[in-house]
């Protein structure tokens, strides 16, 4: 996402926003590994059925031989248990990117003072963009996990948060801002799923889906942020 490579390091090897961009809401310039999914998820996989077909006939053998058939059947169960974790760490390793200067999201935690889920707002450099700390990521909520209530988590919205009445003047649908413990941003185009904000490119009125453009509906469709920002 290009939006997110909008922070470089200075001559002082601190990363900050680059001087005519900033980072989307939820996110601050930081130096941190990006994470390749795709790549975390192929190395796992193909490791598994690796260990599958080595490790199990090994352990199988070598018990074999060490104890007879109760031997090659402990061994068999010795390798099983081993082929988990081994696919689990490639794909943790295969998944780290190199550490780069970048926009990377917000820490979402239980703010116990006040009772709710808020993002974590300490950063390396101060953020251009108002909403940096104010919202999560588009189509993300800082939220409660489940059954749980002094415990918070980021996570996707889901069909229900976008399927709310159109919101004021801002012509979206769903649910943004603080809304009891939790912290949302979660708006639609149409009230689908599918319409995110975080994955259309016009916006209504079309004006092209960019940081300002957002933040401008974010202020039409938050009703408390005028008294927030005033605060």
């Amino acid at each position: 996402m290009e939006e997110l490579s909008a922070a470089e390091e200075d001559s002082a090897d601190v990363c900050r926003e680059k001087k005519d961009q900033m980072c989307p809401e939820g996110t601050f310039a930081t130096t941190a590994r990006r994470w390749n999914q795709v790549a975390g998820a192929a190395a796992a996989g193909s490791t598994f059925l690796v260990a599958k077909l080595t490790l199990l006939p090994l352990g199988a053998t070598i018990g074999g031989i060490a104890g007879g058939p109760p031997g090659a059947t402990a061994g068999f169960f010795i390798a099983n248990a081993l082929v988990a974790p081994l696919a689990i760490t490639a794909g943790y390793l295969a998944s780290r990117g190199p550490e780069e200067c970048a926009c990377f999201p917000r820490e979402c935690s239980f703010d116990a003072t006040q009772g709710m889920c808020r993002l974590d707002s300490s950063e390396e450099s101060p953020s251009k963009n108002i909403f940096s700390n104010q919202l999560p990521m588009s189509g993300m909520k800082c939220a409660l996990k489940y059954k749980k209530d002094n415990e918070c988590s980021l996570q996707q919205c889901t069909a229900e948060d976008y399927a709310r009445e159109a919101l004021g003047q801002a012509e979206v649908f769903g649910i943004v801002g603080q809304h009891a413990a939790n912290l949302y941003n979660c708006l639609s185009t149409s009230g689908s799923q599918s319409d995110t904000l975080a994955a259309v490119a016009v916006l209504p009125g079309g004006v092209n889906n960019t940081i300002a453009a957002r933040n401008k509906i974010f202020k039409q469709a938050w009703p408390a942020w005028p008294e927030i920002q005033g605060a």
